[in-house]
């Protein structure tokens, strides 16, 4: 369940310092999130996405981080377990974390288990680059 929510038809959404799952929708605009997060799913039709998971965050549930034309970047904390699904259409996919890949190799997709593998983490971007880090 997701407790916090922003929807904005056109515009930005900036959430600094949240704990706690979180929603985040925009059909035109960046988005911008930092905080320790249980569970995330976030969507832009038209906008970069960046979010910062701090200490503590863990997968309570699957996280889908989406956005049709714009880049995706996700940090994460030193031992963050997820099974990682990061696909773009157009762009590549970067991660500067241990993956144990699963099926081919491509610049435009990561699959495999980060950490041991956990809950399902899925990154999309129809436009973009995709990059995944240590926070």
């Amino acid at each position: 369940m997701i407790d916090m929510a922003w929807t904005a038809s056109n515009g930005e959404i900036e959430a600094i310092a949240v704990d706690g799952p979180l929603k985040a929708d925009t059909r035109d605009g960046n988005i911008r999130i930092d905080g320790v997060f249980s569970a995330l799913d976030v969507h832009s039709g038209d906008g970069n996405i960046s979010a910062e998971a701090g200490s503590g965050s863990k997968m309570s549930s699957g996280w889908v981080l989406r956005t049709g034309d714009g880049n995706v970047q996700l940090r994460v904390p030193d031992g963050f377990a997820a099974d990682l699904d990061a696909h773009t259409g157009d762009g590549q996919v970067s991660v500067d974390l241990p993956v144990t890949m699963e099926g081919s190799f491509r610049e435009s997709t990561v699959r495999g288990k980060m950490n041991g593998g956990g809950k399902s983490l899925e990154l999309r971007s129809g436009d973009g680059n995709i990059t995944v880090a240590k926070s």
